[in-house]
């Protein structure tokens, strides 16, 4: 792994990938109603100038060794969590791919949203929905994975109620948001069956790990992953979703948010079991 101090050009640019979109999120509730429309162009310009972030930093990580940004976050008993980011491969590659469909929606929605009078807030959460699934792809310990995991729930959650005055979507909304919850409790007992049997949820930590319930553990973070990804049995929340705006569907239901619980599997491939495997591929 490489240490942060030896590789400032790519620190800059992982932070640059995570909070140019949150930016975007903030600048956007702070653009006056009077300049509204200008929200459109500054969240692409700052999805874009992500995206060119993305580029150069995959050009940097890809084929080398895996590059870690961490610092303490909180202490419980003798315990220290950390807010760390990990780039890998894996990582770079997802990292691309979702902030150049991201600046492809923001791009398409300049002109699918300019006669809505309401488009701050939705250019605002497209932003905000591009950091979190960015802070899932990148995140190097579980439960900052789970943090990011549920505020990629509920951004969505915003974009897919939009058009909150129409009841079928804000019923599409709130039975995204209930299913993916019956997911996420999956997720969570994972973590605390990791966390009772190994002390860490550091995910380089835990790839040499062996410990008992191991296929337990797996088959729960599956269940998150079903919810995310619309796999059955927990999958009628996805045809209702499509009541949001067209580029939400595209951005959310096509390429991104169902594609990362696949992401995550790949990420944490080696806490699943051959008998978890088993069950995963039926």
């Amino acid at each position: 792994m490489t240490d942060v101090s030896t590789s400032s050009d790519p620190t800059y640019l992982a932070f640059a990938i995570l909070f140019l979109p949150l930016a975007s999120f903030f600048i956007c509730f702070a653009i006056r109603e009077k300049f509204s429309w200008l929200t459109s162009l500054v969240s692409t310009v700052f999805l874009f100038l992500t995206t060119l972030a993305a580029f150069m930093l995959y050009q940097k990580i890809y084929g080398n060794p895996e590059f870690i940004i961490s610092w303490p976050w909180m202490t419980i008993g003798r315990n220290i969590f950390e807010i760390g980011f990990l780039f890998n491969d894996q990582a770079v590659v997802m990292a691309l791919m979702v902030t150049i469909v991201s600046a492809l929606v923001h791009l398409y929605s300049i002109g699918y949203m300019a006669d809505d009078h309401s488009s701050k807030k939705y250019f605002a959460f497209l932003g905000f929905f591009t950091f979190a699934m960015l802070g899932l792809i990148l995140s190097s310990n579980l439960l900052m994975t789970f943090f990011f995991w549920e505020l990629v729930g509920f951004s969505s959650y915003r974009l897919i109620s939009y058009y909150r005055e129409q009841n079928k979507a804000a019923a599409a909304a709130t039975k995204a948001f209930l299913m993916n919850r019956v997911g996420d409790t999956g997720f969570l007992i994972g973590l605390l069956i990791i966390w009772s049997a190994t002390g860490s949820l550091d995910i380089a930590q835990l790839t040499q790990a062996s410990f008992p319930w191991r296929t337990a553990a797996g088959l729960c973070i599956f269940l998150g992953v079903m919810g995310k990804s619309a796999q059955f049995p927990l999958f009628t929340w996805l045809p209702d979703a499509m009541k949001a705006p067209t580029p939400v569907s595209a951005l959310i239901h096509a390429a991104t948010m169902v594609a990362a619980g696949v992401y995550l599997l790949v990420r944490l491939h080696f806490l699943f079991t051959p008998d978890a495997l088993i069950v995963i591929t039926c």
